[in-house]
């Protein structure tokens, strides 16, 4: 979207988030078209980014979705995870406008359990999704600079804790 002149790209971290995830965030951060809303306290960063009134709002969590986003935002809900946990099922606000759902398979558990089909989008998950595309070469060049060999099947194992 950067590459685009008509958008303008904010980027969002709450306070409650660690030093060290802070510090990682903002290192990752180089381009110079992105804008990074922090804020002095939790309370102003929320009120910022809600009087920014964005026309899209991507979350990964509910959170202060509703403190967050204008009545005006459309608000996309992209999990930092696949739908293995239960808050993957409910903890949904009725805010969000468009959930990504990563596979067919979560889509169709999803419709099952009642959530509305017009709110899913078969997104892939964006995560991983260049890690796995169709590209030799590109699979070789990950495989080598990991040290891995080439012509073993490589399982990629990314646990994550998140304290619930």
């Amino acid at each position: 979207m950067s590459s685009r002149t008509n958008y303008k790209i904010y980027i969002s971290l709450s306070h409650f988030s660690s030093a060290e995830e802070k510090t990682k965030f903002l290192s990752s951060l180089t381009s110079p078209e992105i804008t990074i809303i922090l804020g002095n306290s939790e309370s102003d960063r929320i009120v910022q980014c809600y009087d920014l009134s964005p026309d899209i709002i991507f979350i990964g969590n509910k959170g202060n979705i509703k403190k967050l986003a204008s009545d005006n935002s459309l608000v996309v809900m992209v999990y930092h995870g696949i739908g293995l946990k239960q808050s993957y099922y409910n903890d949904i606000s009725d805010r969000v406008d468009i959930i990504a759902v990563e596979s067919q398979e979560r889509f169709n558990q999803l419709i099952s359990k009642n959530y509305n089909k017009n709110k899913l989008v078969l997104s892939g998950f964006p995560k991983l999704d260049p890690l796995f595309k169709e590209n030799s070469q590109q699979t070789s060049k990950f495989s080598q600079d990991l040290g891995l060999n080439p012509k073993k099947k490589t399982i990629l194992y990314t646990p994550s804790f998140y304290p619930s």
